[in-house]
């Protein structure tokens, strides 16, 4: 190992001397200077390079190569390296509470058997992971404070690091001019947390060398990946990523090209990084536009949400069409009217649980009042029983049937724009995002024939 890294290191000096004796316009000979000299005027060539950006660099940081929290997640910093020596970090996440986060230390390009970026005096954001008294007496977060420069292109956009002890890559990326550190790591992180929300009821999905694998847990950025209907604990897979934005265009980067090796297979190239396409509402492979990264079909999770006995719910006053919207307010008057101040309030659907198959139960809910015209306590739920289809396209064909009780014939019979309502429910329903594919605690809930029938139902657990 030692061998091969003295033969990487005079490889790396001896194009970086090709370089710039190249830029003279003549053929110099590559040893008149000593090795120390050549390697000194790399170390100044490439300083210049890191302090040549106004707005300085974004750095996807990782500590180490392991799949372990938080030793190996990634971390997004912003770094402005000065030309006076003073480097500038940033940093917002889950580390600084959400809050951003700003030092200034002192930074250089040292010569090591090669280049490598040193910060060099302590910087409470990027010493913080390799501080052995910060976490984990003794150890840390095992990260890194020194970075060989292993790859420094020429059009200067992208440079690759690699820790000095850890071996972990690191990438850093030129930022836009005028780019506020704060402004721009805020907005990240906006991004990220309303992606991937550790609340969003729904699974997400990668479809990566013509296969679709689960996407399990990605608010924690250390997802869990395997084969989409296949047990998530024996076949666990964990692989960071880190969200960053490139100009206007938010992205999605692995620590490591994300593929599944196949015995026999050596055309199985992977992904590592992908693009957000807004329009789509998907991450785009930057290799292979085949490879994408999306949420569930909005269709299919409402109608597995019904399977599994949980329940769709849409309030009195929610964002809905204006036909919805007059069924609703000419219901709620009604019932206001003829039944002494009830109020109606919202209405769920559900899967029937009385082991009939293909039924789905709409709930009305309302508030009645007593005997003396206050407000009851609590709310009242009258229910009606739907016959459902399940279509090929995962959209659900309902009709409706019958009361599912005999107060709830009472209602029903008593209130004609409550059968308006019912009987205008008995459609093919379709479902899409209300925000997001990758976030379905939202969705709009229409007419699958008639896009102008929408309502916005919110899902109940």
């Amino acid at each position: 190992m030692k061998n091969m890294k003295n033969i990487f290191s005079m490889t790396l000096l001896l194009a970086a001397a090709i370089v710039f004796t190249a830029c003279q316009g003549e053929e110099a000979d590559l040893f008149d200077k000593s090795a120390a000299e050549r390697l000194n005027a790399v170390a100044d060539a490439y300083t210049a390079v890191l302090a040549e950006p106004a707005s300085g660099w974004i750095m996807e940081y990782y500590p180490t190569n392991s799949n372990s929290n938080p030793t190996g997640l990634g971390y997004l910093m912003a770094v402005d390296f000065q030309e006076d020596g003073f480097v500038k970090v940033g940093m917002l996440n889950s580390l600084t509470g959400g809050a951003y986060e700003e030092n200034l230390s002192v930074w250089e390009v040292i010569t090591d058997n090669g280049p490598v970026l040193s910060f060099s005096t302590y910087n409470d954001i990027l010493h913080y992971f390799s501080d052995p008294a910060i976490y984990d007496q003794g150890n840390g977060l095992s990260g890194d404070y020194e970075f060989v420069m292993v790859d420094v292109p020429e059009d200067h956009q992208t440079i690759m690091l690699k820790g000095k002890k850890r071996g972990t890559y690191v990438r850093l990326t030129r930022l836009s001019d005028g780019t506020d550190f704060e402004t721009y790591l805020k907005d990240v992180y906006d991004f990220q947390n309303r992606i991937f929300s550790a609340s969003a009821p729904n699974l997400d999905y990668v479809t990566l060398d013509g296969k679709v694998y689960t996407f399990d847990e990605p608010s924690t950025t250390l997802p869990n990946i395997y084969l989409k209907g296949y047990d998530a604990i024996a076949n666990e897979y964990r692989l960071p990523f880190i969200i960053g934005k490139k100009g206007d265009n938010y992205f999605l980067r692995f620590r490591t090209t994300l593929k599944f090796e196949e015995e026999g297979n050596e055309d199985i190239k992977g992904e590592q990084e992908f693009t957000y396409d807004p329009a789509k509402d998907v991450f785009v492979g930057v290799e292979n536009e085949a490879n994408q990264i999306s949420g569930s079909n909005p269709s299919e999770f409402m109608a597995d949400v019904l399977d599994s006995h949980r329940s769709w719910g849409f309030n009195y006053g929610a964002e809905m069409s204006e036909s919805v919207s007059a069924l609703f307010t000419a219901l709620y008057q009604d019932m206001y009217n003829n039944f002494r101040g009830t109020t109606f309030k919202r209405i769920s659907i559900t899967e029937v649980t009385s082991g009939e198959e293909n039924k789905v139960q709409v709930g009305v809910v309302y508030r009645g009042v007593n005997n003396k015209g206050k407000p009851n306590s609590t709310d009242s739920r009258a229910a009606y029983n739907y016959n459902v289809v399940r279509n090929a396209d995962h959209s659900l064909t309902l009709t409706y049937d019958a009361p599912a009780n005999d107060a709830s014939a009472t209602l029903y019979n008593n209130l004609p724009t409550l059968q308006a309502l019912l009987n205008a429910l008995s459609k093919t329903i379709a479902a899409k995002p209300y925000e997001s594919a990758f976030n379905l605690t939202s969705i709009i809930i229409s007419d699958a024939n008639d896009a102008n029938f929408w309502f916005k139902a919110n899902y109940n657990s």
